[in-house]
């Protein structure tokens, strides 16, 4: 008999998967703008890109009205995929089964709040503050944090989910014929 794939609910696959296109679209135009305005840490050498913070502010909005959305779903609907007080129990006990399964509630939570922070402290920020390079205003060095949170979260999420479910798992988050 084969494996069945997990079930995901449809709002759960529709609104991870918008979240993703969304996510997508911000980090790259993200650090399209970091490329052009910031630079310290390296640079690829893409082109320049008129108006790409208004892109990027835009791509935010978006960002700002999913983000309350999935939280919603996520405290509500979705609360047993995030961290709950039994999972903080058996973050102590790595050789229970259920440890992994904590730990993937954990990563879901951290990567939630990772992309909050960046929605908050993309909202606080100021688009004169790159152009004239003041690079340690808080927002700022906030949004980059989170953002680097986001990509270290992203990893454990793809990590945790392949642990827990496998390739089935994966794959269960987009539709099926």
């Amino acid at each position: 008999m084969a494996r069945q794939s997990p079930y995901q609910p449809s709002l759960l696959r529709l609104l991870h998967g918008l979240s993703a296109l969304v996510l997508f679209g911000a980090a790259t135009s993200g650090y399209w703008i970091y490329e052009q305005f910031d630079g310290r840490w390296g640079k690829l050498g893409l082109p320049m890109i008129d108006n790409v913070m208004g892109l990027h502010h835009t791509i935010g909005e978006f960002a700002t009205v999913l983000m309350l959305l999935f939280v919603l779903y996520s405290l509500t609907l979705g609360r047993r995929k995030l961290v709950q007080l039994s999972s903080l129990k058996q973050l102590v006990q790595p050789t229970h089964p259920a440890w992994w399964n904590s730990l993937h509630r954990l990563t879901n939570t951290f990567i939630m709040g990772a992309a909050i922070l960046a929605v908050v402290s993309g909202k606080r920020m100021e688009g004169r503050w790159l152009a004239n390079e003041e690079f340690d205003q808080l927002p700022y060095l906030l949004h980059l944090s989170a953002w680097s949170a986001i990509g270290i979260g992203l990893i454990l999420h793809l990590l945790m989910n392949l642990k827990i479910g496998g390739v089935p798992l994966l794959m269960s988050i987009f539709p099926s014929g």
